[in-house]
């Protein structure tokens, strides 16, 4: 982590730009999860994201992304060590509509430690206070909700994806 902490410092951007085939959606990242902040755009900087889509659609819940069918997915998060991070819950961060927050695995994992390179944002209109201290929120929309809202509305199959897959670009901001 003492990587992350350095990286963060240098790299202090907090705003980001999601593009997809339904439109953008700007995200500010919060600076009171350094460690999340500094991993998500060092995975920004590596492109990695440009290699997944939003892959998980329950709608009235969340949309979650940041994995792919794409066979460079897997041997690309190889690639980038496949690492975990401590989680970074906040009291006045929870799961609200917009949040951004980290997915992680339940097995295995007392501590809450994330997966950096999968994540989720809450659509559902109630705070969904059931996932709060369980995943950590690192950030919010603060332009287009609408179109998480849109791919809501999207087909999806029994496992949840888009029928039609919905691939991503991440840029930063500031």
């Amino acid at each position: 982590m003492k990587f992350f902490t350095k990286y963060g410092d240098v790299h202090k951007e907090t705003k980001i730009n999601i593009q997809t085939r339904l439109g953008d959606i700007t995200v500010l990242l919060y600076k009171n999860t350094p460690i999340h902040r500094a991993s998500f755009i060092y995975l920004i900087k590596k492109g990695y994201f440009d290699t997944t889509c939003f892959y998980r659609v329950v709608p009235n819940f969340i949309v979650q992304g940041g994995s792919s069918d794409n066979l460079v997915t897997p041997a690309y998060k190889e690639q980038l060590n496949d690492y975990r991070i401590p989680s970074e819950f906040r009291k006045n961060r929870t799961h609200k509509r917009g949040c951004i927050a980290a997915a992680r695995d339940w097995k295995n994992n007392p501590t809450k430690e994330s997966t950096p390179f999968e994540f989720y944002f809450i659509q559902a209109k109630r705070e969904q206070s059931h996932l709060n201290f369980e995943h950590t929120v690192f950030g919010e929309i603060i332009h287009g909700m609408d179109v998480i809202d849109k791919i809501t509305t999207v087909e999806i199959d029994r496992y949840e994806w888009p029928e039609k897959e919905i691939p991503m670009k991440i840029t930063l901001l500031e």
